[in-house]
């Protein structure tokens, strides 16, 4: 049926596929916990598109501005915002974990997600929201009311 030589290269192309899951480990779920994650060692930047009130009017107590972008990769997930106030200026991050481990096909991932600011006072107030790549920064003005 088949020649010799053919019956060979069969054999040897079975061997080597075979052999892989003993030369480089079975691939799927690590057992055992999970690693404990760095604190901040692993956030990392992530592409913003827009940014806007969560609600109207704003109230003082409770901030709510809703935050849409993408996410680089399925590797990453969404974590926090870093929020600074500085007078009448807000400055956001959008920040996610890397998982360095997972095996992802490369696209991006949207994201929406709500940023709450307490306590804040009434009045006028500059937003900007930092996002990595050529999108940058987005920067918006809100009212705040009692």
């Amino acid at each position: 049926m088949w020649g010799e030589n053919t019956q060979r290269i069969v054999l040897f192309g079975l061997s080597c596929l075979l052999s892989m899951p003993l030369l480089y480990g079975c691939a799927g779920q690590e057992s055992g916990p999970p690693e404990p994650k760095e604190a901040n060692a692993s956030l990392k930047m992530v592409y913003v598109n827009s940014v806007e009130a969560a609600e109207s009017p704003l109230r003082a107590k409770k901030v709510l501005l809703r935050i849409q972008g993408n996410l680089p990769s399925p590797a990453y997930e969404f974590q926090e915002f870093k929020v600074q106030l500085s007078g009448r200026s807000i400055d956001i991050t959008p920040l996610a974990h890397y998982v360095e481990k997972k095996a992802v096909i490369q696209m991006l991932v949207p994201f929406d997600q709500v940023c709450t600011i307490d306590d804040m006072k009434p009045g006028n107030y500059e937003v900007k929201v930092h996002g990595k790549g050529g999108q940058g920064t987005l920067t918006t003005s809100i009212v705040v009311v009692k």
